[in-house]
């Protein structure tokens, strides 16, 4: 065991791993009441796992321990989580009409897109979006989500992913398939389609069952993201991030329909590695670079874990003191650590502080990470995302 100390706290570590916190107060360190009885345990495959994937089911954990993605864990099933009990329901599931139908052909093929658009949500994500669209591949189950500001945003979005799709994988786009809203059904989107030659395929009003699989992946992103808040205490404000997270952890898991291959398997034809996977909203420790501290300052700085950074290999995280986003490649987790109204405060966004590191031995050598879309991505067409999903089959 051993005790890192910096200025006002400590990390107490077994072989490199943190396994508990505490503060310092004069000559005395204080160990966090909340994780000392943690601290005597062996790390519970179980639960970190489950966190780690979004709250997913302890079904898909053992299938993909027996297929190898995750490599020395045990996964035991029937574990409480509260998290779960609280924000997830079961509804009754949509019948499928044979033109919805994962086995008919046309949909069994990716060139042909399903889409659904997410809110109002309540309250505004920290940049200021309300909505959200996804765009999800029929065979693959590969989903690709877009904050939005507004509805009318859609066709922009739309426009990016096709460009996207097309960068990244060589597949043109035959068919999108969506409800009767307005944000599909508009003259700049009927333009594009046109000039894309994609058809048009749209619902029958108030028969959404008909858009059942977007429907349903958005159910399962939402209740995802409502667990994944719920459990790290964050304010509602950051569902954007959360969201995001989610789509990434559904791309990387197996998928009954696709034979037990994931998305990203789909589409990519490789395995993904999820060993830099992390619980979102863990407490964590990101390193400061010395150009930017004092001889004497701390060289870390406390952390939330909320995602994954953008066209780099690091990590995206909330600063636990001021409140700013940090994008730091070398970061030490404490994933047991749960400081709900320490996270709960901050209620606006700062500026990014960017931290150029070496990379951690947990992240991907050959893989970007993906992240939220920015607003100004969004209204400004760029191929940024296509190179990071083809950098990915590298």
């Amino acid at each position: 065991m051993t005790v890192e100390i910096t200025r006002n706290e400590c990390v107490v570590k077994r072989g490199g791993k943190p396994v508990a916190t505490g503060r310092k107060q004069g000559f005395l360190l204080y160990l966090n009441a909340d994780y000392g009885t943690e601290c005597h345990m062996a790390e519970d495959d179980t639960e970190i796992w489950h966190r780690r994937l979004g709250h997913v089911s302890y079904g898909t954990l053992n299938a993909m321990v027996k297929d190898g993605r995750i490599k020395g864990a045990t996964v035991k099933s029937n574990v409480a989580c509260d998290a779960c009990a609280t924000s997830k329901r079961v509804r009754k599931s949509f019948k499928s009409s044979d033109e919805d139908s994962d086995t008919s052909e046309k949909s069994r093929s990716d060139v042909v897109v399903c889409s659904d658009v997410l809110g109002p949500i309540t309250p505004a994500s920290k940049s200021g979006f309300s909505y959200a669209v996804t765009f999800i591949m029929m065979k693959s189950r590969y989903v690709t989500v877009y904050p939005l500001r507004k509805k009318s945003d859609v066709a922009s979005a739309f426009k990016r992913f096709y460009q996207d799709v097309k960068t990244a994988s060589g597949t043109k786009i035959k068919v999108l398939r969506s409800d009767n809203g307005g944000e599909y059904r508009n003259e700049t989107m009927n333009s594009f389609c046109k000039a894309k030659f994609i058809k048009q395929e749209f619902t029958v009003p108030y028969n959404p069952e008909q858009n059942g699989m977007a429907e349903r992946m958005n159910r399962t992103l939402v209740e995802m993201t409502r667990c994944m808040l719920k459990e790290s205490g964050l304010d509602k404000s950051y569902w954007c991030e959360a969201l995001m997270t989610a789509a990434d952890i559904r791309n990387i898991l197996p998928n009954a329909s696709n034979k037990s291959s994931s998305p990203h398997e789909m589409v990519f034809k490789k395995v993904p590695r999820i060993d830099h996977m992390r619980v979102f909203g863990a407490q964590c420790y990101a390193h400061v670079a010395k150009e930017k501290r004092k001889k004497l300052d701390d060289s870390g700085v406390r952390c939330f874990f909320l995602g994954y950074a953008k066209d780099q290999k690091a990590y995206r995280l909330l600063n636990a003191d001021d409140g700013s986003i940090v994008i730091s490649r070398s970061v030490t987790f404490a994933e047991h650590s749960v400081s709900k109204a320490s996270k709960s405060k901050y209620t606006r966004l700062f500026d990014v502080i960017e931290e150029e590191e070496s990379v951690e031995a947990s992240l991907p050598d050959n893989e970007d990470i993906p992240a939220p879309v920015t607003e100004e991505e969004l209204r400004t067409p760029t191929t940024s995302s296509a190179e990071q999903l083809s950098s990915r089959t590298k």
